[in-house]
């Protein structure tokens, strides 16, 4: 299971990817994301969690073309 699946299990919102200049998330998504993968593991950055939230609804919309 990947975590926009678990995000579509518990919430109505859409997963989405908002953040600001600086890269920190502001989505519910985004703030989501950042947070589980800061307690599943901390040495992952904000900045690539963010990019895999990127890169997984990147591929997501071009599958529904």
């Amino acid at each position: 299971s990947n975590v926009a699946a678990i995000w579509k299990d518990f919430s109505t919102l859409p997963f989405s990817r908002t953040v600001t200049d600086q890269n920190e998330p502001v989505s519910p998504a985004a703030r989501f994301c950042a947070i589980a993968f800061e307690r599943l593991s901390d040495q992952t950055p904000t900045s690539r969690v963010m990019l895999a939230m990127k890169d997984h609804i990147t591929r997501h919309r071009a599958q529904e073309r």
